[in-house]
Protein backbone atom coordinates (compact mmCIF):
# COMPACT_ATOMS: atom_id res chain seq x y z
CA UNK A 1 0.00 0.00 0.00
CA UNK A 2 2.29 2.72 1.10
CA UNK A 3 6.24 2.46 0.06
CA UNK A 4 8.61 2.04 3.01
CA UNK A 5 10.99 4.92 3.49
CA UNK A 6 15.01 5.45 1.99
CA UNK A 7 16.61 3.74 5.00
CA UNK A 8 18.86 6.80 5.55
CA UNK A 9 14.99 8.83 6.19
CA UNK A 10 14.17 6.14 9.14
CA UNK A 11 14.83 7.62 12.60
CA UNK A 12 14.11 4.82 14.61
CA UNK A 13 12.09 1.69 14.69
CA UNK A 14 10.36 0.31 18.37
CA UNK A 15 8.62 -2.89 17.36
CA UNK A 16 6.14 -2.21 14.91
CA UNK A 17 6.32 1.90 14.51
CA UNK A 18 8.68 3.71 12.57
CA UNK A 19 9.67 7.42 12.72
CA UNK A 20 11.05 8.59 9.62
CA UNK A 21 11.87 12.01 7.82
CA UNK A 22 9.53 12.45 5.25
CA UNK A 23 11.64 13.20 1.63
CA UNK A 24 10.04 17.07 1.18
CA UNK A 25 9.67 18.09 4.92
CA UNK A 26 7.20 21.11 5.34
CA UNK A 27 9.04 21.70 8.61
CA UNK A 28 12.67 21.92 9.49
CA UNK A 29 12.25 19.29 11.95
CA UNK A 30 9.29 17.24 10.48
CA UNK A 31 8.71 13.08 11.82
CA UNK A 32 6.08 10.93 10.71
CA UNK A 33 5.17 8.09 12.80
CA UNK A 34 3.81 5.25 11.16
CA UNK A 35 2.58 1.43 12.46
CA UNK A 36 4.46 -0.89 9.70
CA UNK A 37 1.55 -3.11 9.31
CA UNK A 38 -1.35 -0.68 8.54
CA UNK A 39 -4.16 0.22 11.28
CA UNK A 40 -7.20 2.53 10.74
CA UNK A 41 -6.98 4.25 13.78
CA UNK A 42 -5.52 4.46 17.76
CA UNK A 43 -8.13 2.38 19.34
CA UNK A 44 -7.38 -0.76 16.95
CA UNK A 45 -3.93 -0.85 18.67
CA UNK A 46 -3.08 -4.14 20.84
CA UNK A 47 -1.28 -3.65 24.00
CA UNK A 48 2.08 -4.59 22.62
CA UNK A 49 1.52 -1.77 19.75
CA UNK A 50 1.03 0.97 22.49
CA UNK A 51 4.02 -0.19 24.06
CA UNK A 52 5.90 0.29 20.95
CA UNK A 53 4.48 3.61 20.15
CA UNK A 54 4.90 4.84 23.93
CA UNK A 55 8.73 3.89 23.32
CA UNK A 56 9.02 5.17 20.06
CA UNK A 57 7.74 8.63 21.27
CA UNK A 58 10.47 8.58 24.00
CA UNK A 59 12.88 8.10 21.65
CA UNK A 60 11.93 10.98 19.09
CA UNK A 61 10.95 12.99 21.23
CA UNK A 62 14.40 12.71 23.32
CA UNK A 63 16.45 13.16 20.02
CA UNK A 64 14.97 15.98 19.48
CA UNK A 65 15.08 17.15 22.76
CA UNK A 66 19.32 16.74 22.14
CA UNK A 67 18.82 19.47 19.10
CA UNK A 68 17.23 22.05 21.23
CA UNK A 69 14.00 21.77 19.16
CA UNK A 70 10.91 22.52 20.52
CA UNK A 71 8.11 20.50 20.20
CA UNK A 72 5.71 21.96 21.96
CA UNK A 73 2.80 23.50 20.31
CA UNK A 74 2.67 27.36 20.06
Amino acid sequence: LCPAPAGDLVVATRGTWRAAVPEAARYPFEVVLSTIPHRPDLPSLNGGERDDLAALLVEVLSRLDRLGVSYRPN
